[in-house]
């Protein structure tokens, strides 16, 4: 989570108290205690080919990874689906969460606070017991912020997209991989007594699976997709931007502007052929 004092620009005195209060209300005390179970294995194979295996089929999954490798930074990753989990979308202009739940109906949930508060104090309504991983990611929100949730820390509701202002999983399983030691951890998330038998089964269930990969992940063959991308300005409109802003510096006391594009994508249904 980054600081959202630093990331923001300064809003309106009234403005200012509210989301300060937001985010630096005193913790409420822990209602659940979550059990974490957990199995261990010698890893034989790649990340890659752990994840193709058991998630590359999902319509919900995630791979969180660190391209630096420094010791203690990259050391372990962590991958998982929407079994067991919750999948929230979040919509800013009406502070509502849509939350589909794995084996349940979706509702919707209000946020009135924001986004941020919603996920604060979902999390702090669970107490975690026994825990003794190497790691401390332990489940919870895996996902993405959009810029919209600007408005909710101070800046300015300027656009509205398409798409949810916020999404992603409330993982309560998920795999890491300890890169140094060559080993990978099913873990599970227990936050109700009918959810103990379900997170055992998932867990033998992983470690037959894990044991069935002995090959590493295929290459990929045959056709594959092109994606064409456009902006919303192109190259000249973007240098006529540019005039402006050097023109407007010179003779005003702007000391920085930030030009900015918009860039979509659809999938084309144009091919090329693999090599290798």
């Amino acid at each position: 989570m980054v600081n959202l004092i630093d990331f923001q620009l300064r809003p309106l005195e009234d403005e200012e108290r509210v989301w300060r209060s937001v985010i630096y209300a005193p913790p409420a005390l822990p209602q659940t205690a979550v059990r974490v179970l957990y199995r261990r294995r010698t890893l034989h194979v790649g990340a890659e080919a752990l994840f193709v295996a058991l998630f590359g089929a999902a319509r919900n999954a995630f791979w969180l990874d660190s391209s630096r490798e420094m010791p203690g930074l990259s050391r372990f990753s962590f991958m998982g689906d929407a079994r067991g989990a919750d999948v929230l979308r979040y919509d800013s202009s009406e502070r509502r969460v849509e939350v589909e739940p794995d084996n349940a109906d979706m509702h919707d949930e209000r946020a009135e606070r924001g986004f941020f508060r919603y996920l604060r104090d979902r999390l702090q309504r669970y107490q975690v017991a026994g825990n003794d991983l190497p790691f401390d990611f332990v489940g919870g929100f895996v996902g993405y912020f959009g810029y919209e949730l600007k408005a909710e820390c101070g800046g300015r509701a300027a656009h509205r997209s398409a798409q949810p202002d916020a999404a992603g999983l409330w993982a309560r399983r998920f795999l890491a991989i300890d890169h140094e030691k060559g080993e990978v951890y099913a873990v599970a998330i227990c936050d109700s007594d009918d959810g103990n038998d379900a997170a055992k089964a998932w867990l033998s269930e992983m470690e037959r699976r894990i044991e069935a990969i002995t090959q590493p992940a295929p290459a990929r063959t045959g056709r594959r997709p092109w994606f064409c991308f456009a902006c919303s300005h192109w190259r000249a409109r973007s240098s006529a931007f540019s005039a402006t802003c050097r023109r407007t510096s010179r003779s005003s006391s702007l000391s920085a502007c930030l030009l900015s594009n918009v860039i979509t994508s659809a999938a084309r249904r144009k091919y090329s052929r693999a090599t290798s």
